[in-house]
């Protein structure tokens, strides 16, 4: 019995440890748990040096870790998920098809912390311009998302055999209900990163997404839970898309 509880304990560290190879110490044991069991974890980590994702041989991890360094968000939320390999070997196909099909957002449902009821997280989408440039494909879009009426978009993709990075840019300013100017152009950017992970036989949803904004002393917990839901809204949709 005592031998079988060494080996089980030697198991769960060993897991525990190919878990934790995507992501630092900036990484709870609480945390990692989640994503070992299968949970979507959602981290408000606010500032750049929270950032727990660290794949360092991974394809597009210094890309993305460098973009939101410079675009030093005031508000910064991460949302990661393990998916299993096994029946999703074209999860970067997938997950391109769903991004890409951007009238399809018109609809998916957001629950509103502070009016307490479900709301569209965008009430119209439509695709302005496609085109590609050097090593991305570009898509524009604008999209009306309240309290911030139109926003217009650009969504890079990048694409290797085993990786998918998915960023959005906002290009025009966010106004808070056309009263508060609070978002400005490329200030707002989403990644969601997709990568095969060898080790666990996985792959890693890695959705990150900051804005640069001011924090307004009454409106700064308000604008952070509205952001954070929003996100976390926009990547399980994707996920429930799959």
């Amino acid at each position: 019995m005592k031998r079988c509880a060494a080996l089980l304990s030697v198991f769960l560290l060993f897991s525990g440890f190919l878990f934790a190879a995507n992501f630092n110490s900036k990484m709870s044991d609480s945390e990692l748990e989640t994503l070992k069991n299968g949970g979507l974890l959602v981290r408000n980590i606010d500032f750049y040096s929270n950032i727990s994702l660290d794949a360092a041989d991974k394809a597009y991890t210094d890309f993305l870790r460098s973009k939101m360094k410079k675009l030093a968000p005031r508000y910064l939320v991460e949302v990661i998920k393990y998916i299993p390999y096994e029946g999703m070997e074209d999860l970067p196909e997938r997950f391109e098809n769903i991004l890409n099909n951007v009238q399809d957002y018109v609809g998916i449902p957001y629950w509103s912390v502070e009016a307490e009821r479900w709301f569209d997280l965008f009430t119209y989408a439509k695709i302005t311009d496609k085109y590609n440039d050097d090593e991305k494909y570009v898509v524009k879009a604008d999209l009306r998302m309240d309290p911030f009426d139109i926003v217009s978009e650009r969504f890079e993709v990048r694409k290797t055999e085993n990786a998918f990075l998915y960023l959005a840019i906002n290009e025009n300013k966010l106004s808070y209900h056309n009263v508060l100017d609070c978002v400005w152009p490329e200030r707002m950017q989403i990644g969601i990163y997709v990568f095969r992970d060898d080790e666990t036989g996985c792959w890693v949803m890695y959705g990150i997404g900051g804005v640069r904004a001011p924090r307004f002393p009454f409106f700064h917990k308000r604008i952070s839970i509205s952001f954070i839901n929003r996100i976390k809204t926009l990547c399980e949709y994707f996920l429930n898309k799959l």
